[in-house]
């Protein structure tokens, strides 16, 4: 039979035959004798990128059944004669892969010595049965004693193998196990010998910041032996916790603070709510924990709070009464170059926040001030007020103060003779004794201190009436504390 040429057209898909390769022969090697059988073969890899696209590429990456939409075309064209067509679009070859792995491994107590007893477990999931030792060893690289072969039955489902009431035959400070098949594991820590630790006083500083700010947190430690501490923040941005960073502690049995600065909380720029965080105790140079704050507490510890607007503040000064100028001032960091700010002040008693006017703010501008900002319109009113910073109706920030410790209702005057006026006012106080002073406007512009004072005098704080008697005619008055 003399061959003049082989052509062979291969795909991945008879639904989409766009995607395929081709192949050709052609050359003195192509004749058959009479009675004769030749392989002739091409190599094809149907992971190559020309082949692996649409649906097959897709079933590639994520799918973990049978493929069978392959298919094939080849032509053979002699010298004399018809060509010979065989062809197959029916799923030849049959496509599956091959896959088997180890998840969740854990070894329990994680704390031990070779007189306790242990329980190992894994997860699996793969596309074969296989049979799987346990190996645990002082080393990761053995001694390996073998702990029991435990069957994976069922391809393509999940199925946790578990080994109990396990003991080891070796001393260690950490132990090493794996698990043994067709494929094997990666070698995994565990159990470690007992660490006695204490911990107390977490904190992070910065309490709140913008998403590029970096923060510094802090624990104290006293532990039995040298450890490694890794501290785990939570990104806000992907709501996963993640090791930030590992500090040693090596003075063993007595107390140290362990210091993790410059701490990024989030990758993201637009991120914010609040973080929170937690420390991992290892042994020094180890992946693998043998405990954690949070499963010896139960608990996170919460901060810092993120925030695309993040603001420090104060209110000067820090007390006064209701007719006291204060002065609010608010430090502004952002990532945004511009943002309008809104200031809402909460007399003390209140439900109701009132706007003080919204101030516009250009990044690195420096500080937003709102002056001369009083409580005259809520005289009745005593104790701790509040603030806070909004912007788009959202708040940003929300603070203490400043305290009103002086009250004052019903200012009033009543004619006393000719030319004359008793001018009153009710007063009431948190603190036991406060000189009150008589003042005055006449054109209403410029306010007067008349230089007459009386004294509040009570522990009660209780509404005391003043009266300041036989004065001239005021236009309006008012009774504060005398300035000292």
């Amino acid at each position: 039979m003399a061959i003049k040429k082989i052509e062979l057209e291969v795909g991945p898909d008879s639904s989409d035959m766009t995607i395929s390769k081709k192949f050709s022969m052609s050359d003195l090697n192509l004749y058959l004798g009479q009675g004769e059988a030749k392989d002739f073969r091409f190599e094809l890899n149907f992971l190559s990128p020309e082949l692996r696209q649409g649906d097959f590429g897709r079933w590639f990456t994520n799918g973990t059944g049978v493929w069978d939409r392959t298919w094939y075309r080849a032509k053979i064209t002699q010298f004399i004669g018809e060509p010979i067509v065989l062809e197959n679009y029916e799923g030849h070859p049959r496509i599956f892969k091959t896959f088997f792995d180890f998840k969740n491994a854990q070894v329990n107590p994680r704390q031990g010595s070779n007189k306790d007893i242990y329980g190992y477990e894994v997860t699996i999931l793969g596309s074969y049965k296989d049979n799987i030792s346990l190996k645990t060893g002082p080393s990761p690289e053995g001694p390996w004693a073998d702990l029991g072969t435990r069957e994976y039955a069922t391809p393509n489902q999940l199925q946790t193998l578990k080994w109990n009431n396990n003991t080891l035959g070796f001393d260690f400070n950490i132990a090493y196990y794996k698990f043994v098949g067709r494929k094997n594991s990666t070698v995994f820590e565990g159990p470690f010998w007992p660490v006695t630790l204490e911990f107390k006083n977490a904190s992070v500083a910065p309490p709140g910041g913008t998403p590029d700010r970096r923060f510094n947190y802090t624990l104290e430690l006293n532990a039995s032996r040298p450890i490694d501490v890794v501290l785990n923040v939570r990104d806000v941005g992907t709501g996963k916790y993640f090791a930030a960073k590992r500090e040693g502690y090596g003075n063993a049995s007595h107390w140290d603070r362990l210091k993790w600065k410059d701490i990024t909380v989030t990758s993201q720029e637009e991120a914010f709510g609040a973080s929170s965080y937690y420390f991992s105790f290892h042994y020094p140079g180890s992946e693998a924990y043998f405990d954690t704050s949070q499963k010896m507490t139960g608990m996170y510890y919460v901060g810092p709070n993120l925030s695309i607007v993040n603001i420090e503040s104060q209110v000067t000064p820090s007390n006064g009464t209701i007719y006291t100028p204060f002065t609010y001032t608010a430090n502004v960091a952002t990532s945004k170059p511009t943002c309008n700010i809104e200031l809402e002040i909460l007399p003390p008693g209140s439900k109701i926040w009132a706007g003080q006017g919204i101030q516009e703010f250009e990044r690195d501008e420096g500080n937003l001030v709102w002056p001369n900002l009083s409580f005259k319109a809520s005289p009745d009113v005593l104790g701790m007020g509040r603030y806070r910073f909004m912007m788009d109706n959202v708040v940003l920030a929300e603070f203490q103060g400043p305290e009103i410790d002086v009250a004052v209702r019903n200012e009033s005057y009543k004619k006393a003779g000719t030319g004359t006026f008793d001018y009153s006012a009710e007063v009431r106080s948190t603190r036991p004794s406060v000189e009150m002073e008589l003042i005055y406007t006449d054109d209403g512009i410029i306010w007067v201190r008349s230089g007459l004072t009386k004294t509040y005098a009570s522990d009660k704080q209780e509404w005391i009436t003043m009266v300041w008697k036989s004065q001239p005619w005021h236009n309006t008055i008012r009774v504060d504390e005398r300035k000292k």
